[in-house]
């Protein structure tokens, strides 16, 4: 699949997750979350996997790696609601190192990149 955007559908998805953030709500529309957010967001990693190889940048945009998962971990956390009101994924530099992070909710895209615990080696150069 072609990656074509994110519909108004999907970012009204986005919506009511972070109003309705419980299983109960989810479980009955986790194939809408699959259409309007998972398989576009794969589609976005495999577009950017193969614009990266084009021109050369080290970065790993893998459909299958790259996405994180909607479901929290609450287990340490006192916010105990089981979903990300928001999709994202990591785009790691070969061989370890700097990166790229994307994040799309509703009213905001936000983009980044850096390290998180370069080695000594790399920070000193």
């Amino acid at each position: 699949m072609a990656f074509a955007g994110f519909t108004r559908e999907a970012l009204q998805f986005l919506a009511d997750l972070a109003a309705n953030n419980e299983r109960a709500w989810f479980a009955p529309r986790k194939a809408d979350y699959e259409r309007l957010l998972k398989h576009p967001l794969e589609a976005l990693c495999l577009a950017l996997g193969e614009r990266f190889a084009a021109r050369d940048i080290p970065l790993v945009a893998d459909p299958a790696r790259s996405p994180f998962r909607i479901y929290r971990d609450t287990r340490f956390s006192k916010d105990k609601s089981p979903y990300k009101p928001y999709v994202s994924a990591s785009f790691p530099w070969k061989g370890g190192g700097p990166g790229g992070y994307f994040s799309l909710r509703p009213g905001e895209i936000y983009l980044g990149g850096g390290m998180h615990h370069p080695e000594p080696a790399l920070l000193a150069a």
